[in-house]
């Protein structure tokens, strides 16, 4: 019998595993000359200058961990000479890459604060794309820089690889001829009070670097950048948009009930009377309230009269409206006390808040005395019923 031998051999190895990795090269790496490993510092900073608009009841409705950005604040600062790419294929610098893994983050400075992203309200789709890990990010942080004023931050958001500091990875083909390029947008909290205009907003130094991360230690030396954010921001207007809201005691309704015709005449000091308030609550960011009524029904005496809707109603029966004389705020005569209130959208009333710098809700309770008078000849039994809108406008 012949014996078979069976030799089994088992050859293994131990491969290094090479993760795909970009380069950050000087230029734009089209030729082996300017592929080399970018090594340099630049300075800068973003110069925010202008007026920035928060919305006022996103801001009243923020809690402790919310934050909330500025409407239409995007500003871009160029860094000067600031040119470099991440590229995959460099002939002098390795095998070639099969994508692109870029990074930035903190490099030094500590005064900041770090968030999640989906925590920063009112971003704009832009933002949200480049931060909401469609781009590769590897999480949702992002880091907001403490300004000298309370509640206020700045927001750096990094176009050049599309993502948030401090650690943000976007995969991608190739980026090549890229110039730094960085957005600003202010930020605040439930913490800020507001500011006047004109004051020099600033922030402690800090730098950010920008590398492949996933770059062997071994090898060629690895590339960075380091930007460093040390221009003061510039003088800025910061207002909430105003909003206030309005309301009516009794939801507006004023009912003068069953009344005989004769207690009913053209002197105020006589005639049937009741009371209404207009209340003005939670006012932000409110310089003045004009205030102008509208009515589809008559009017009489150069609208001062609001006429009966009712074609066959009593006759001769009108309503007049007039702040109360003794109304007053905080001790002091209140606006347009003791002033006829028009119906025919004519002279209207200007009120003031003086509070568009401030995040303090203001409010105004204002007593209105609505008479219903004689107007014309001797009133008719009857029903009557008119509507009339009140106008708001900030000025």
């Amino acid at each position: 019998m012949k014996m078979r031998l069976l030799l089994l051999l088992v050859i293994s190895a131990l491969l290094p595993l090479r993760t795909a990795h970009a380069y950050l090269v000087e230029g734009d790496g089209s030729d082996s000359s300017a592929c080399v490993p970018l090594n340099a510092t630049r300075d800068g900073g973003p110069h925010l200058d202008g007026t920035y608009t928060f919305d006022s009841q996103s801001f009243a409705n923020l809690s402790d961990n919310q934050y909330l950005m500025a409407s239409g604040s995007t500003i871009f600062d160029y860094f000067p000479n600031l040119q470099f790419s991440y590229v995959k294929s460099c002939t002098n610098l390795g095998a070639n890459q099969t994508e692109i893994a870029a990074r930035m983050e903190v490099y030094s400075g500590s005064d900041y604060i770090t968030v999640n992203t989906n925590n920063i309200i009112n971003r704009p789709s832009y933002i949200s794309e480049i931060g909401g890990g469609t781009s590769g990010d590897e999480n949702q942080d992002a880091i907001l820089i403490n300004t000298n004023i309370p509640g206020l931050f700045y927001f750096p958001v990094d176009l050049t690889a599309g993502g948030f500091p401090p650690v943000m990875k976007h995969k991608s083909e190739e980026y090549k001829n890229i110039r730094g390029r960085l957005a600003g947008f202010p930020v605040i909290n439930n913490k800020f009070r507001g500011i006047p205009p004109d004051t020099v907003v600033s922030y402690s130094p800090i730098q950010f670097v920008y590398t492949d991360a996933d770059e062997p230690s071994g090898g060629h030396q690895k590339g960075q950048l380091i930007v460093n954010f040390i221009a003061p921001i510039k003088a800025m207007d910061f207002k909430l948009a105003a909003s206030c809201q309005y309301t009516f005691s009794d939801n507006g309704n004023v009912d003068f009930g069953d009344q005989r015709v004769s207690q009913i005449t053209d002197d105020r000091n006589t005639t049937i009377k009741r009371s209404l308030t207009l209340n003005m609550d939670k006012c932000y960011g409110v310089n003045k309230v004009k205030t102008y009524i509208t009515t589809t029904a008559p009017t009489a005496e150069s609208g001062l009269l609001l006429g009966n809707n009712i074609a066959d109603g009593a006759k001769n029966v009108a309503v007049a409206l007039r702040v109360n004389k003794d109304y007053n705020e905080s001790g002091q005569a209140g606006d347009n006390a003791g002033k006829d209130m028009y119906f025919d959208n004519s002279n209207p009333m200007e009120w003031n808040f003086g509070n568009a710098y401030t995040v303090t809700p203001l409010s105004k309770h204002i007593p209105l005395d609505v008479w219903l008078m004689r107007n014309g000849g001797e009133p008719t039994p009857g029903d009557y019923h008119a509507t009339a809108t009140i106008m708001m406008d900030f000025i």
